[in-house]
C-alpha cells in the first residue's frame, strides 16, 4: 500500500504475492443508550476483498433494521449511521496488506509455500532490518550456507504438519519434522 502525506488518500497496488483484504467491524447501540451496546465489544469482523464489496456488507446490515435513517457521519476508517429512533451502528474498517514476495527475486513466497521463522540471530545475520520476507534460495544466498533444521523455531509455522511446506523448506527440515512432513 503506497501511503500519501494527505492521510485521507491511500492507492492499493494489487500485484502477484501482495494479499489484500478489508477488515469490517460493526458494533450496535440500542434507541436512547448512547453508552451501551447489543453485545460487548464490536461484532465479529468480516472480511472484504473490495470497498464496493465492503459497502454492500453495510447497506445489508442497515437495511436489516428497518428503520429510516436520520444522519450518516463519514470518517477516514469509518461511518455511524443514526437511526430515527435513536438507535445507531457504528462501522470500522482497516485495509491489511500482506506483501509474500521475495525482497530479492520477487517469487511470493506464500503461493511456492516457503513461508516459515527462523531464529532472530539467523535472520538478523541476513536481514538486520527484520521486515520482509526471503525464499529460502535468497535467504540461504544471504547467509551463504544451507540452512539447518536448527535455524528455524518450534514456532507452529514450521511445526504444525497441516501447513504445505515447499520440498526445498521440507529438505531443510527434515530432522524436525521426520520423513514426509
Amino acid at each position: 500500500m503506497a501511503s500519501y502525506p494527505d492521510i485521507d488518500s491511500a492507492e492499493v497496488i494489487y500485484e502477484p504475492g501482495v494479499h489484500s483484504e478489508w477488515v469490517l467491524r460493526t458494533k450496535s447501540f440500542d434507541a436512547g443508550c448512547e453508552s451501551c451496546a447489543h453485545a460487548v465489544g464490536f461484532d465479529q469482523p468480516v472480511a472484504a476483498t473490495t470497498m464496493l464489496e465492503l459497502e454492500q456488507i453495510m447497506a445489508d446490515r442497515v437495511a436489516e433494521s428497518n428503520v429510516s435513517i436520520a444522519r450518516v457521519v463519514h470518517t477516514f476508517g469509518g461511518r455511524d449511521v443514526y437511526f430515527r429512533d435513536g438507535s445507531r451502528i457504528e462501522f470500522r474498517w482497516q485495509l491489511l496488506v500482506c506483501d509474500w514476495r521475495c525482497l530479492d527475486c520477487g517469487v511470493d513466497t506464500d503461493a511456492i509455500a516457503e513461508y516459515y521463522m527462523v531464529h532472530d540471530s539467523i535472520w538478523e545475520q541476513a536481514h538486520p532490518d527484520l521486515r520482509g520476507q526471503l525464499c529460502i534460495g535468497c535467504l540461504e544466498l544471504r547467509l551463504g550456507r544451507t540452512l539447518l533444521a536448527s535455524d528455524f523455531t518450534d514456532q507452529s509455522i514450521n511445526t504444525n504438519p497441516e501447513f504445505k511446506r515447499s520440498p526445498r523448506l521440507i529438505s531443510r527440515r527434515t530432522d524436525l519434522l521426520g520423513p514426509g512432513q
